[in-house]
């Protein structure tokens, strides 16, 4: 978490008064993985991934909330396999969905949820804040 923890302290700087707060749920892992693609992975133990499904389920149950009756704002700064995962989810995509998602460094991805906890995408892995660079061409 040590890069989230750094990125999150740069965006502090800009949204005075709110200190970034480390949330373990939020640690990379891996959520899923179809049993056939299981043998490219050996390092990877069953019970590896059914800890990592555990604690994305609760992160989604936690962050991916319907909203009071209030406008609010959560900024979450995690890693991509965890983000893919989130957002698959949000979206209604099926259990492995998430591994067709890309993402790239300081991707920033936006999901408006509605009073009736319904989930919209409104950006996904956008890059266009990044100045252009041969690997990103903004």
């Amino acid at each position: 978490m040590k890069r989230a923890h750094e990125t999150a302290l740069i965006l502090a700087k800009h949204h005075r008064g709110k200190a970034p707060v480390r949330a373990h749920l939020l640690r990379e892992c891996l959520p899923s993985m179809p049993r056939n693609r299981r043998k490219d992975l050996p390092h990877i133990a069953a019970h590896m991934i059914r800890h990592g499904r555990d604690q994305v389920d609760r992160a989604y149950r936690r962050y991916f909330r319907r909203p009071t009756n209030r406008d609010e704002c959560e900024l979450l700064v995690c890693h991509g396999n965890l983000i893919r995962y989130l957002v698959g989810r949000a979206v209604g995509l099926r259990q492995h969905g998430w591994l067709g998602l890309g993402t790239s460094h300081c991707g920033i991805t936006v999901v408006r949820i509605l009073g009736t906890g319904d989930c919209v995408l409104e950006r996904y892995n956008d890059t266009g804040h990044l100045p252009a660079t041969p690997g990103n061409p903004a």
